[in-house]
């Protein structure tokens, strides 16, 4: 099994280094810079260059995304040979996101989005979005000053203007959830897999263990139970 981790909005692979998922090693697959007005469909058949074709992999691929990262791990498993994608507070459709996610796009509320704002904020917002101890903070706003004010800018008008694509009835997509999720909140999701009680969006940080539990139960009953290989990083 070759299982490839996508963090979320803002974030990089540091958001993984807590699961623990056994004899399974992930790889990682940072974001990279968008291109000027890039759609998200191409710019997921961009990243999937760092993921290899069936072919390569012959015992199945594995993408499991967090918050973003989880649409885009549906992208692209319109692209590659996927036997399953695993949301991780993410969603899979667009009746899944918040209102207020979607009325970015008319509102064009996008273009004012910079880490300089992101910075100034911080604290208003910080632990209503489950970013509560100064470690968690710290570790959040290391990640978003890793990126550019275009990247931001970009990855949250793809989020207010994202539609599920038509995923290939071989991939399965399950769904890992915490009760207390703020940004995607629980009660718009409506099959989810798996659920943290009392956990939020960060969960996979700050509830590392239990969404390990999860994932690797998942893993399990989906059948896909060969152990992955050991790599380094992929950053982009």
């Amino acid at each position: 099994m070759n299982v490839y981790c996508i963090p979320g909005l803002g974030f990089d692979h540091r958001i993984f280094e807590e699961l623990d998922l056994g004899d399974v090693v992930p790889r990682y697959v940072d974001w990279i810079e968008p291109r000027d007005e890039e759609p998200f469909d191409a710019y997921a058949a961009r990243m999937a260059e760092a993921i290899p074709l069936s072919a390569e992999e012959p015992s199945g691929l594995v993408l499991i995304g967090h918050s973003l990262g989880g649409m885009l791990a549906q992208e692209i498993a319109v692209l590659r040979d996927v036997q399953l994608v695993v949301l991780v507070s993410s969603v899979r459709s667009r009746d899944e996101i918040p209102r207020f996610f979607k009325v970015l796009k008319p509102r064009l509320a996008h273009r004012w989005f910079t880490k300089g704002l992101v910075r100034r904020t911080f604290r208003f917002w910080a632990r209503f979005h489950d970013y509560v101890t100064p470690r968690e903070q710290k570790l959040f706003l290391d990640m978003v000053e890793r990126h550019s004010d275009h990247y931001l800018r970009w990855a949250l008008r793809s989020l207010a203007i994202w539609r599920a694509p038509a995923v290939p009835a071989r991939t399965r997509i399950v769904q890992v959830h915490g009760q207390r999720d703020r940004t995607f909140p629980y009660k718009l999701l409506e099959r989810p897999d798996a659920v943290v009680p009392d956990a939020g969006h960060f969960m996979i940080v700050r509830e590392a263990r239990a969404v390990s539990e999860c994932i690797s139960n998942l893993l399990h009953s989906s059948g896909v139970t060969e152990m992955g290989e050991s790599a380094p990083p992929s950053r982009g």
